[in-house]
C-alpha cells in the first residue's frame, strides 16, 4: 500500500504520485469531496477562487473514487468552450479513467460514447447546451431510467436562476451525488445561493425558496438596509450566522489570498539583444527620419513599437513596416530557422531556462503579448 496515500486521513486512498503533485489547499478539498460522500450529504460545492485547481481536485477525487470501486458513472457538465481542457487534464492527470465526451454533430457518436460510459463505467463530459436538449437521453439507458453516481456542474452559476430551461434540464438528471464547481456562488442576491443548494443538496438543506425567502433572505437583505432599526440589523446577523453555520458543511471556498498557498515571486530579467538584434537596432537609431523625430515632439509610438517587435525577435518585423525597416528585413530573409533561437536574445535565455526547469521536473506555462512570437517559439 505505500504507492498509496490517504489524503488528510480523510479515508480516501490516492496514488502517492498523483497525492504529491497536489497543492496543500487542494488535497484539503478532495478531502472535503470524499467528506460529503462518506457521511452522505449527497452532494455540496466546491467555491475555490479561479486558479486555485478546482479542475485537478474533481479529478483527482474521481480518480481515487473510480479505484477504490466506490462508483462507476460520472455526468460532468460544463459550458462548450471547457470540454477540451477537461478532456486534456484528465488524459494528463488520471489518463486511467475512461473519459468520453457527449458533445458535436454526430447524434450516432454522442449516443455511442453515453452508452459506453453507462455500460462501462467512466466519465462522460458534455456541455449545457446538450443536456437542455438532450436531458432524456441521459437520463435513461435503453428503457430505464439511469441514475448517474455523480453529476458534477462546472461554472455552476449558470444554474442560479431556477426557473431557466437550463436549470430545469439539469434538475432532471437522476443523481445519487451531486458536485458544484463556482469561484462566484452568489452575484447578485442569496436566491442565487439557494438556487446552487437546492440542486446540490436536491432541496433537503434549505427548504422551498418562498421558505428560504422568508427565513433567510428577507431579514438578511433587511439588515443591510440603511434605515434598518438596531434589531433588525441583530436579528439579520443571528439569521446570516445561523444560515452559514448550516452551509458549512456543503461549502467549500479558498481564495488566493489563502497564506498556506505558495508564495508568488516575479522576476525581472534584462537580456542582452543578439548580434543580428543589435546591428539592427543601432542601424534603425542612424536613420535620418528617427535622429529627426528625437529633436521634435512628434509622438514616437510607431518607432517605439518596431523597436519593441525588434527585441522580441527580428524576424516579429515584416513588409509592411516603414521602408527603412523593409530594407533591413531583406537582409536577414536568408537567415535560416535552424539559427531562429540564435537571432533573439530573449529566446536563447528562455530555451536555457526551460531545459532547466523541464530538466528538475517543473511544468511551466510560458506567456507572450505577441502571436507571433507565441508562433516562434
Amino acid at each position: 500500500m505505500d504507492e498509496f496515500v490517504n489524503v488528510c486521513q480523510s479515508g480516501l486512498m490516492l496514488y502517492r504520485e498523483m497525492h504529491d503533485h497536489l497543492f496543500e489547499h487542494q488535497k484539503e478539498g478532495v478531502a472535503f469531496l470524499y467528506s460529503l460522500y462518506r457521511d452522505g450529504r449527497r452532494g455540496g460545492i466546491l467555491a475555490d477562487d479561479m486558479g486555485l485547481g478546482k479542475t485537478i481536485q474533481i479529478i483527482a477525487f474521481l480518480s481515487g473514487m473510480f479505484d477504490a470501486g466506490l462508483i462507476q458513472s460520472v455526468l460532468l457538465i460544463m459550458p462548450v468552450t471547457l470540454v477540451n481542457n477537461w478532456t486534456r487534464e484528465f488524459a494528463s492527470w488520471a489518463p486511467g479513467i475512461r473519459v468520453k465526451v457527449f458533445h458535436g454533430t454526430s447524434k450516432k457518436e454522442r449516443s455511442q460514447n453515453l452508452e459506453r460510459i453507462q455500460t462501462k463505467t467512466g466519465v462522460l463530459l458534455t456541455s449545457y447546451q446538450m443536456v437542455l436538449a438532450n436531458w432524456e437521453q441521459i437520463s435513461n439507458c435503453g428503457q430505464n431510467k439511469f441514475v448517474w453516481d455523480y453529476v458534477i456542474l462546472d461554472e455552476a452559476h449558470k444554474i442560479k436562476t431556477p426557473s431557466a430551461k437550463t436549470t430545469k434540464s439539469v434538475h432532471a438528471i437522476p443523481a445519487e451525488n451531486r458536485i458544484l464547481l463556482t469561484g462566484t456562488p452568489v452575484q447578485n442576491n442569496l436566491q442565487e445561493l439557494w438556487a446552487l443548494f437546492d440542486f446540490a443538496c436536491q432541496g433537503s438543506l434549505l427548504g422551498t425558496a418562498k421558505t428560504f425567502r422568508m427565513e433567510y433572505e428577507n431579514p438578511i437583505t433587511r439588515a443591510r438596509e440603511k434605515d434598518a432599526t438596531p434589531g433588525e440589523k441583530a436579528l439579520g446577523l443571528k439569521i446570516s450566522e445561523n444560515l452559514m453555520a448550516i452551509i458549512q458543511p456543503f461549502f467549500l471556498r479558498r481564495s488566493k489570498e489563502m497564506p498556506s498557498l505558495p508564495r508568488k515571486n516575479d522576476f525581472i530579467v534584462w537580456v542582452f539583444l543578439s548580434p543580428l538584434q543589435e546591428e539592427i537596432y543601432r542601424k534603425f537609431l542612424a536613420l535620418d527620419h528617427i535622429k529627426e523625430l528625437l529633436m521634435t515632439t512628434h509622438s514616437p509610438l510607431a518607432e517605439l513599437t518596431i523597436l519593441k517587435k525588434l527585441c522580441d525577435h527580428p524576424r516579429l518585423l515584416s513588409d509592411e513596416e516603414p521602408g527603412p525597416v523593409s530594407d533591413l528585413m531583406r537582409k536577414i530573409k536568408h537567415v535560416s530557422d535552424q539559427i531562429l533561437i540564435e537571432e533573439s536574445g530573449k529566446l536563447r535565455f528562455l530555451i536555457a531556462l526551460l531545459e532547466k526547469l523541464h530538466g528538475e521536473g517543473h511544468q511551466t506555462l510560458v506567456f507572450s503579448q505577441s502571436r507571433k512570437m507565441d508562433c516562434s517559439m
